[in-house]
C-alpha cells in the first residue's frame, strides 16, 4: 500500500482485508500463471502465512501495525527450522506512526525469527521507498519495471523463481542499494516516455551479466514524507561486492533528474477555468455516435497515491461553472444531453442512500465530510438527488452507490448531469472492470480520482485527457507542500552539485 502523511485520515485493521490461502488466490485469480509458478516444483512445500491486503491512505495506526505484526509471530514461530525460504509480496510505501520504516522493520523481525541461514525473496512496487535497512535483511527483491503497471505478475513470478532458483543451487545472494536523492510524482516518471522508458530498458542488459539475478529502479512515492522517501537503485547479484553497473544506473538516472515530466500528449490545467477550456471539446463530443468519453485525472486526490479520494473541488467547480451558463431549454426542442461521472468516497453518504433506497431521492446531504476541507461551509451540498443503483458485497470490500447529484439547462440547448458513483472504501478506479456494470461511454466526461490512465482505460476513452494538478494529500506541485520528515537535500526542493561522492 501507499501512505500519505498528508492524509487527515489514519489507517487502522478495518482498512486491510485479512485473507486467508483460498481468499488469496480468488483475489489475485488472473494471476493464474503465478499461482502455477507457486506449486509447480514438485519438491516444494509452499505454505501460505498472514495476508494483509491493505488500500491505499493516510498513515496506519500505531496499534493497528503492532495487530498485523502480532498476526506473523506465531507463524514465524510454529514453522522455525522447517522454512528454507520466504517470499514477500509487498508494496514499498507504507507509513506507520511510530515506524519510519515499516516494511523494514517487517523484513527484520522475520530475518531475527528465522535466521541468516533461510532466503527471503520479495517483489516490489516501483514506486517503493526503499531503506539500506530494507534491503541488508533481503537476500534478494525485484520491482515491477512498467509505470502504469502491466508487468505485476512477472515480477511476482521473477522474485519467486529468484528464490527457488537460489535454493536449489545453494546460493546465498546480496542486494546492494543506492540512494538517488530525488523526488518524483507518478505521474512526471511514466515509464511509456522519456527518460523513464529508456533508463527502465537498460535494465534488462544489465540483467544479462552472470553475476546479477535481478536490478531495479524505484522511484519512490513522496508522500510518505520518511527518510527513506527518495528514488534508489538496487541489484542483487551472486557475489558479495556491489558491481559497477549498480553505480552506473544511478548516475543515469540522477543525469536525467531533470528531464522528467509530463507526457507531452497530456493536456495540463489548474481548477481555475477547468471547464471553460473544455467546453467546447464537450459539445464537440457525441457519445452516442464517437462512443468516447474524456478524462479529467484529479491529480491531488490521487486515491492510488494515498489520497482520500473525497474532495470536491472540482465537482464544485464543474456546478458553478453549470451555474453560470444556465439557460433554458428551448419549447419543444430535445435538448442534447451531456453526463458527467465522478466517484468520491464518504462511507456515512453510501449507507444513508442505501437506507433510504433505490430510486428514491435524497436532500440536503453533503459530500466529503472527512476530506482535508471536513467541517468547512463551502462543502458541496447536495441539494435534490437520485439514487440510481447500488451495489453490495463487493470482492474488494463495502459498497458503491450510483447518485444523480445534478442536473442543469445549459446555452445551446444543451442539458448537463452529474452522477456521483460513491464508494464506502477508498477505492482507486484503474480499469473498465473496477467502475462494475456502470457504462462508461454513457458520459461525455469521467473525472478520475487518479494519475496515468492505465492502458485498458486509456484505450476505452479515446477521448482528451487531462491531468489537473489539484489540492490534495498528494498534490503533485511538491514545492507548495510541507515537509517534515525527508532526507534533505533532495532534488527539486534543494540545490546538489554531486550526491554520489557522499553515498
Amino acid at each position: 500500500m501507499e501512505s500519505s502523511a498528508f492524509s487527515p485520515v489514519d489507517l487502522t485493521l478495518g482498512d486491510f482485508l485479512v485473507k486467508s490461502e483460498e481468499e488469496y488466490k480468488k483475489y489475485y485469480a488472473s494471476q493464474e500463471n503465478f499461482f502455477r509458478t507457486l506449486l509447480a516444483s514438485p519438491w516444494v512445500d509452499v505454505r501460505f502465512g498472514c495476508c494483509l491486503r491493505g488500500f491505499t491512505g493516510g498513515k496506519v495506526r500505531q496499534e493497528a501495525w503492532e495487530e498485523m505484526l502480532a498476526q506473523v509471530d506465531p507463524y514465524l514461530e510454529a514453522h522455525k527450522g522447517a522454512i528454507h525460504g520466504v517470499y514477500l509480496d509487498l508494496h514499498g510505501a507504507m507509513g506507520v506512526h511510530g515506524e519510519p520504516d515499516p516494511e523494514g522493520a517487517l523484513v527484520e523481525r522475520i530475518r531475527r525469527a528465522l535466521g541468516e541461514s533461510v532466503l527471503i525473496s520479495a517483489s516490489f512496487d516501483l514506486h517503493g521507498n526503499i531503506s539500506p535497512n530494507l534491503c541488508k535483511n533481503l537476500d534478494m527483491l525485484c520491482a515491477y519495471k512498467t509505470s502504469p503497471h502491466v508487468d505485476i505478475e512477472e515480477t511476482k513470478i521473477k522474485a519467486f523463481s529468484m528464490l527457488l532458483d537460489c535454493l536449489t543451487k545453494n546460493i546465498k545472494p546480496t542486494t546492494h542499494h543506492i540512494r538517488v536523492p530525488i523526488l518524483i510524482a507518478g505521474e512526471k516518471a511514466m515509464t511509456t516516455v522519456e527518460p523513464g522508458k529508456s533508463l527502465y530498458e537498460s535494465l534488462s542488459q544489465k540483467e544479462q551479466h552472470p553475476n546479477v539475478l535481478n536490478a531495479s529502479i524505484f522511484l519512490g512515492c513522496p508522500w510518505t514524507d520518511e527518510s527513506r522517501v527518495s528514488c534508489c537503485v538496487t541489484m542483487t547479484t551472486i557475489s558479495s561486492e556491489p558491481p559497477p553497473e549498480l553505480e552506473e544506473i544511478a548516475r543515469s538516472l540522477w543525469d536525467k533528474r531533470s528531464e522528467f515530466s509530463y507526457p507531452k500528449d497530456i493536456k495540463i490545467s489548474t481548477i481555475d477555468g477547468i471547464f471553460e477550456m473544455i467546453s467546447n471539446d464537450l459539445q464537440g463530443l457525441n457519445t452516442e455516435n464517437k462512443k468516447a468519453f474524456h478524462t479529467l485525472c484529479d491529480l491531488g486526490d490521487n486515491v492510488s497515491a494515498g489520497a482520500t479520494g473525497d474532495i470536491t473541488f472540482l465537482l464544485e467547480e464543474l456546478i458553478h461553472w453549470c451555474k453560470l451558463k444556465e439557460m433554458p431549454i428551448s419549447p419543444g426542442q430535445e435538448p442534447r444531453h451531456y453526463k458527467v461521472l465522478t466517484t468520491i468516497w464518504d462511507r456515512e453518504l453510501v449507507e444513508h442512500c442505501v437506507g433510504v433506497g433505490e430510486g428514491r431521492n435524497i436532500k440536503n446531504q453533503y459530500i466529503g465530510r472527512k476530506s482535508i476541507r471536513a467541517n468547512r461551509k463551502e462543502s458541496y451540498c447536495v441539494e435534490l438527488g437520485t439514487i440510481k443503483k447500488f451495489w453490495e458485497n463487493l470482492p474488494f470490500g463495502g459498497k458503491h452507490v450510483l447518485l444523480e447529484c445534478f442536473k442543469c439547462p445549459l446555452q445551446n440547448n444543451t442539458l448537463l448531469s452529474v452522477d456521483v458513483l460513491l464508494t464506502q472504501m477508498r477505492k482507486a478506479f484503474l480499469n473498465e472492470r473496477d467502475f462494475l456494470d456502470v457504462n462508461l461511454l454513457e458520459y461525455s466526461l469521467v473525472i478520475l480520482k487518479g494519475g496515468y490512465l492505465f492502458p485498458k482505460l486509456q484505450e476505452l476513452s479515446k477521448g482528451v485527457v487531462i491531468y489537473v494538478e489539484t489540492p490534495g494529500a498528494v498534490d503533485p506541485r511538491l514545492e507548495l507542500l510541507k515537509w517534515n520528515n525527508l532526507q534533505r537535500p533532495i532534488f527539486p526542493l534543494d540545490t546538489i552539485e554531486s550526491f554520489l561522492s557522499s553515498t
